[in-house]
């Protein structure tokens, strides 16, 4: 209760400071629009401080800028734990990574706001409807600031939301990347493709076919991948769930079965495979983040739950199983026929959204997650393995 209290202070006291000084911001847009940049190229910051899956499904935005304003200078403001999918994308011309040292504490913070006006964006776009999204390119002095709106957030937040000069409202069970794309016409772009992306290049390859190799897996075997953990815990299955899944599919298939995740999963995923009685193969702490598509896009399917790996592996085109939980689908995956969406339908299902996301189960017992069996996860890739068989052929 002390901490909620205290952050709500905290936004409190980040909107007042705001208001008290906003004449004199906006003072600064207005000197900033009628004094162009020298080099006239237009300068663009997206803010897309959220995780892994969010900024994969953010990646149509930059294509569409940079087709649409080849020599635009485009900035992407993340934290550490999303650069790695970006760092290889070429639309992107800089990354700022909130949580640099640098940035950290008042000082920091306000070294950041510095280091942005020192760029002189013309226009910003905050493609989540938090306080700081909203305020900081009023403070950095962005002449055109668009804002995705949401009702679903902090009074704070809502109320700040007069500081930006565009926006659009968040809708619930639509697609958010299609709402993200929609936000670009304050640019003036219309038309756009859906389509995601994510970069790798040769050296990511041939680290991926090492590893295959040196795990005594072929290209044609029928690899799967699984990711068992989320950084939101409430949607996390079980250990002991994903140990029977990998037999069972190791047993009945003949899968070669390679587990995903970052070094902090390294613990769960070696519990998982002391828990099998097959082998499997372990890539947690041989890919950084900005390898690990290249060793996805050899899987014939992958499992997990709702997590940043699974969008990786939906924007590449690999067939995803998702134990989607408490999420509404509808929102962040490009369902299609290489997708198999494994809930359960309970009253409170879906409880999470973009905006806003559940951190826990007010409920109390995650049956939309913890309902689910090994043999619905098993039947789920059995229908995507014989529907994607049918599409090859």
């Amino acid at each position: 209760m002390y901490l909620i209290i205290f952050g709500l202070a905290q936004n409190l006291l980040y909107l007042g400071l705001t208001i008290i000084f906003s004449p004199i911001l906006y003072l600064g847009i207005f000197l900033r629009r009628i004094s162009h940049s020298k080099d006239g190229r237009l300068k663009i910051l997206i803010i897309q401080i959220a995780k892994i899956g969010d900024v994969v499904c953010t990646t149509p935005v930059f294509r569409e800028i940079k087709k649409n304003f080849p020599s635009s200078l485009l900035s992407v403001l993340i934290i550490s734990r999303a650069k790695g999918i970006l760092i290889k994308n070429t639309h992107i011309d800089e990354l700022i990574i909130l949580d640099d040292k640098r940035y950290q504490g008042f000082l920091g913070g306000l070294r950041l706001i510095r280091d942005a006006r020192k760029k002189q964006f013309d226009w910003s776009f905050s493609l989540a409807p938090t306080l700081f999204n909203t305020i900081f390119p009023f403070w950095a002095l962005a002449s055109h600031r668009v804002l995705l709106r949401s009702k679903y957030v902090s009074r704070a937040a809502y109320l700040a939301s007069i500081l930006s000069k565009h926006h659009i409202d968040y809708e619930q069970n639509k697609l958010v990347l299609r709402q993200y794309l929609q936000m670009l016409k304050f640019l003036g772009v219309k038309e756009y493709s859906e389509k995601r992306d994510v970069f790798f290049d040769g050296n990511d390859i041939a680290k991926a076919q090492d590893f295959l190799r040196e795990n005594n897996i072929k290209e044609n075997d029928l690899i799967m991948g699984i990711s068992p953990t989320a950084g939101n815990k409430i949607k996390e299955w079980g250990l002991l769930k994903f140990s029977a899944l990998a037999d069972i599919l190791i047993q009945n298939m003949g899968a070669r079965i390679i587990f995903f995740g970052g070094p902090s999963d390294k613990p769960f995923i070696k519990k998982v495979l002391s828990n099998m009685k097959n082998s499997a193969s372990d890539a947690s702490e041989v890919f950084g983040l900005s390898e690990v598509p290249a060793l996805i896009k050899f899987l014939k399917i992958f499992i997990s739950v709702d997590t940043g790996p699974l969008y990786i592996a939906n924007a590449l085109g690999v067939p995803i199983v998702d134990i989607i939980g408490p999420m509404n689908v509808e929102e962040q995956l490009d369902i299609d026929e290489k997708c198999e969406i494994v809930s359960k339908n309970v009253y409170c299902f879906p409880c999470s959204h973009i905006v806003p996301t559940a951190h826990g189960c007010k409920e109390g017992h995650r049956k939309c997650v913890q309902d689910i069996t090994v043999e619905d996860v098993y039947k789920a890739v059995v229908r995507l393995k014989e529907r994607v068989y049918l599409l090859v052929t």
